[in-house]
């Protein structure tokens, strides 16, 4: 079936870590360049978008796109983790909460935010992730950080569960968002479930299975490869002579309009060849292929 390499849009079930599913695939495709772009936790399910090959190059820039959620919230109890699976820690009664009191919350997460990620999380303090303090019983005061909230909407609501579809930027922890929303309402609650929609223009719908990983024909068959398999990163086509100074670590004239900052992938007839900008007119690699 040739070398593997590409993008490979993966449905998580229920119990598997992230690292289990690139596990099973390294294992599948025989090779160990795999990664993904973006972590679940493992109650959660949904999209993980794998990159396989080459193709890890670009991680960095498809882990930066927005992701979408739908959540189930537990209201009556907040736990240790801000979700189902840490120590209850507070109690409350959810009975006298309304439907419109939760519209009314969710407005309020709308746009620019702080969020205070959860204790139990992967940020690294001091050279050490959080979780590993946490369970040890050390309390971690972690910096608020900046997100963007696009839209929250409240799907349904059945006391004490309230169904809620989140669209937001990386590194939004839906639990805090869960843990907030009950502050709010001032009754303690949790993440209960979770299942990622999409990242980026990247979509659940028509993902493979993570109980289908160890199929190696049907891997291959839904591994997308190709400029057009490439999505959320501009593009530009570059001539013959360009595409090979870039590959000699040169720096071609290109007459044309990009801010600096902006990161594009050059390809010469449907060849990758670099991630790279423009400066001063003229092609800078960042990352060859």
């Amino acid at each position: 079936m040739g070398n593997a390499e590409g993008i490979l849009l993966c449905r998580k079930e229920i119990g598997l870590t992230s690292f289990d599913v690139v596990s099973r695939l390294r294992r599948t495709l025989k090779t160990k360049c795999i990664g993904h772009t973006g972590t679940l936790d493992p109650f959660a399910t949904g999209l993980l978008v794998i990159l396989v090959g080459r193709y890890t190059k670009l991680s960095n820039y498809l882990t930066a796109q927005d992701k979408c959620y739908r959540a189930q919230v537990f209201f009556g109890k907040g736990t240790s983790t801000d979700d189902l699976e840490g120590e209850v820690i507070s109690q409350g009664d959810s009975s006298l909460i309304q439907e419109d009191q939760i519209h009314e919350a969710l407005v309020s997460f709308l746009g620019q935010q702080m969020q205070t990620p959860p204790q139990f999380s992967a940020i690294s303090i001091g050279g050490e992730r959080a979780y590993k303090k946490a369970r040890r019983g050390e309390v971690i005061d972690l910096a608020s950080r900046p997100v963007f909230i696009h839209s929250i909407k409240l799907i349904s609501w059945k006391n004490p569960y309230a169904e809620i579809e989140v669209h937001c930027s990386k590194g939004t922890y839906i639990r805090s968002i869960a843990r907030d929303l009950g502050n709010l309402l001032g009754v303690p609650a949790h993440l209960s479930q979770l299942r990622r929609l999409f990242s980026g223009s990247y979509h659940v719908e028509g993902a493979i299975s993570s109980d289908d990983l160890g199929d190696q024909e049907e891997v291959f068959s839904k591994l997308m490869s190709g400029i057009d398999s490439i999505l959320d990163i501009p593009k530009i086509e570059i001539s013959e002579e360009a595409a090979i100074c870039l590959k000699r670590g040169q720096k071609p004239f290109w007459d044309a309009e990009f801010n600096s900052d902006v990161v594009f992938l050059t390809h010469c007839q449907g060849e990758l060849i670099a991630l790279a900008r423009l400066v001063e007119k003229k092609l800078v690699t960042v990352r060859g292929f």
